[in-house]
Formats: structure tokens, sequence, C-alpha cells
């Protein structure tokens, strides 16, 4: 959906390998973060895969990632 791209067109590696480019390079970048993230969440999270609870793993990851970096612009 955020690739504009029919699920038909998505070969199964290409969560591990993806071979795309967007624009701008900030909207890749994010792509590339909730692959990640997707990635991990799929091996931790087994009983977990409701779109909803992805979503909370989503919100929590990036809270923890932005409190990091203000730590790290303040400590």
């Amino acid at each position: 959906m955020i690739l504009n791209t029919r699920p038909q067109h998505i070969s199964g590696d290409w969560t591990i390998r993806p071979q795309f480019h967007t624009r701008p390079p900030q909207r890749q970048g994010a792509i590339l973060w909730i692959l990640a993230h997707l990635v991990y969440y799929s091996t931790q999270y087994h009983n977990q895969n409701t779109l909803q609870d992805y979503a909370e793993f989503l919100r929590r990851a990036r809270w923890k990632a932005r409190s990091k970096d203000l730590y790290q612009k303040n400590g």
C-alpha cells in the first residue's frame, strides 16, 4: 500500500532484500524502518498477529527511538 504496488507483484524474499526506490529519500528510509520492524515483530511475537498489535508495537518502537535521540542530544 505504501509503494502503490499490487501484492501479486511482490516476491517472497522482498522483506529480506527489498529492491525499490522512492522519492524523497526520507520516504524510503521510513519504509525500510517499517520493514525492519515487521521482520523483528514477526520473529519475536508469534502469538500477536493482528494489525492493531503491530501498530502498537510500531508506536512503542518509534517512541523508544525518539526518546533515545532526545537523551543523546541532551545527554
